[in-house]
C-alpha cells in the first residue's frame, strides 16, 4: 500500500465493504482533523480508533493518536502505537521523527538517537529531526557526531541558544577557529552576556592566544577574569 501524507488514503480497500462504505471512512478522517483543528483531543482520538478498528494498518491513524497521547503526558501510549506504525514501514518519516520526539520528551534521549537518526536520513532537508538528534547526541557528551547537525542547523541560526551549542559542541571538539567563528555572532548577539565571553575565552586560549582570551573573560563591569572560570559550561 502507497504511503502519502493523507489518512483517508491509508484505509484498506479490503476492509472497506458495502457494511462500511468510503464515503463513512471519509467522514470519520474528516470528523477526526476538525476535532483536532478545534483542540478536542479525545474526541478525536475516539474517532482515531474508530478508523484503527476498520484499518489496523493506517499509519497516519496510528501517529495521530499517538501524537495526541504524547500531547496528554501518556508516552509509553503514545510510543505503542508510534511502534505499530514503525512495524508496518520503518523508513517512515514521519513515524520515526514522533518516536525520537517521544523519547526526547521522556528525557530518553538514547532511546531517541536511532529513530531520529532514521528520520535525519529519510529526510535530510528537514531541519526538526536534525536539530533534536544534535540534541540527543550532546545529551550522551558525544560532540564529535553532533557537529555535523550543528553546521545543519545551530550553526546557521542567528539564536542565542542554538549559537551557544554550536559554540560549545565546536570546544568541546577541538575545533577552536569555528568555535570563534560562531561566537563573533553571539558577542553580536548579546555583547554583555558573561557566557559569550567565557565561550569566547576559551575558542582564544585554544588557539593559544592567552592575552586575547584574558581580555575576553574580562566582560564590561568585571574586575576578575578567576571567577569567571568557576564552574563548568
Amino acid at each position: 500500500m502507497k504511503n502519502i501524507p493523507r489518512i483517508g488514503a491509508f484505509l484498506s480497500c479490503f476492509l472497506c465493504s458495502a457494511a462500511w462504505p468510503q464515503s463513512s471512512l471519509d467522514s470519520l478522517v474528516a470528523s477526526a482533523e476538525q476535532f483536532e483543528s478545534d483542540g478536542q483531543w479525545e474526541n478525536a482520538a475516539t474517532v482515531y480508533q474508530q478508523i484503527l478498528k476498520i484499518d489496523p494498518v493506517s499509519i497516519p491513524a496510528l501517529n495521530r493518536l499517538g501524537a495526541i497521547r504524547v500531547g496528554r503526558g501518556e508516552y509509553r501510549k503514545g510510543i505503542e502505537l508510534y511502534e505499530r506504525a514503525y512495524k508496518l514501514n520503518p523508513r517512515e518519516f514521519v513515524t520515526n521523527l514522533n518516536l525520537g520526539i517521544a523519547f526526547i520528551k521522556m528525557q530518553d534521549d538514547r532511546s531517541a538517537l536511532a529513530p531520529l537518526t532514521r528520520a535525519v536520513s529519510t529526510g535530510p532537508d528537514q531541519p526538526q529531526p536534525r536539530e533534536l538528534l544534535g540534541v540527543a547526541l550532546i545529551a550522551q557528551d558525544d560532540y564529535t557526531h553532533a557537529i555535523p547537525h550543528s553546521k545543519k542547523y545551530w550553526c546557521s541560526t542567528r539564536t542565542i541558544l542554538e549559537l551557544s551549542i554550536c559554540t560549545r559542541a565546536y570546544l568541546q571538539t577541538g575545533q577552536f577557529d569555528q568555535a570563534l567563528r560562531t561566537s563573533e555572532w553571539l558577542k553580536i548577539l548579546a555583547p554583555d552576556f558573561i557566557w559569550v565571553h567565557i565561550l569566547r575565552g576559551q575558542a582564544y586560549d585554544g588557539r593559544g592566544e592567552n592575552e586575547k582570551a584574558v581580555g575576553d573573560l574580562r566582560p564590561p563591569g568585571s574586575h576578575s577574569p578567576k571567577t569567571l572560570w568557576s564552574g563548568s559550561l
